[in-house]
């Protein structure tokens, strides 16, 4: 097997040029953040960095949001990982860290077990979160042609601050994880705080206008 840097170097163009197009906010910027993350809670936390980095930049590359053939794309990966010559144990546990990492609406039937999985989950769910993870949310949903701000709709990008976003701080796995994700969390909250009070004001004034308006002759 060639250096673990080169396979780690081979892993970032391959996944910058994959990611090159995405307007969904999966980019390759989301991939060099998880991998910052993913190394900066590693050396805290301990785990093997080569499979954590590995696992970090690969484990978009089939998700079910981007891809209609995950079984293609699990096969690309492992063919990928064989032609760098990662052994069969090692690349194994790359595709099943790339599995546990999907949320799949919180019901993805593999849990995180290994110290590796639940960092890089830690990492994904990181960057779900805060600023960055706002940023996101409204970018997938406009991608998808959901209503931004209609709470009466399932899939609108309110919601899913309820149905997923809030959820994630107490999922986290790691101590470094549950740390990093309290300021992110209560950021958001302050957000969607002030968010529904311009909604609302928005509103008022505009039947307020719209009364005045009324009376006009």
């Amino acid at each position: 097997m060639v250096s673990e840097e080169v396979v780690l170097r081979k892993a970032e163009r391959w996944m910058a040029e994959h990611f090159k197009n995405d307007r969904t906010g999966h980019a390759f910027d989301h991939l060099k953040r998880v991998v910052g993350l993913s190394k900066k809670i590693g050396q805290i936390e301990g785990g093997d960095l080569f499979t954590i980095q590995l696992g970090a930049w690969l484990h978009d590359y089939g998700d079910v949001k981007l891809t209609q053939n995950q079984q293609k794309a699990k096969k690309e990966i492992r063919l990928w990982l064989e032609e760098e010559g990662i052994p069969d144990e090692k690349t194994e546990e790359i595709l099943r860290l790339i599995q546990v990492i999907a949320y799949q609406k919180g019901q993805n039937p593999l849990d995180a077990v290994t110290l590796e999985e639940k960092i890089v989950q830690d990492a994904d769910r990181l960057d779900a979160i805060g600023a960055v993870g706002i940023v996101r949310t409204f970018v997938y949903g406009s991608s998808k042609g959901n209503a931004l701000f209609d709470y009466q709709a399932a899939d609108s990008v309110v919601n899913h601050f309820e149905d997923k976003l809030f959820r994630l701080k107490e999922g986290m796995n790691t101590s470094t994880g549950k740390k990093l994700a309290e300021s992110r969390h209560q950021f958001m909250r302050s957000f969607l705080l002030q968010l529904e009070k311009e909604l609302k004001d928005g509103i008022k004034f505009f039947f307020l206008h719209l009364f005045k308006e009324s009376y006009i002759i």
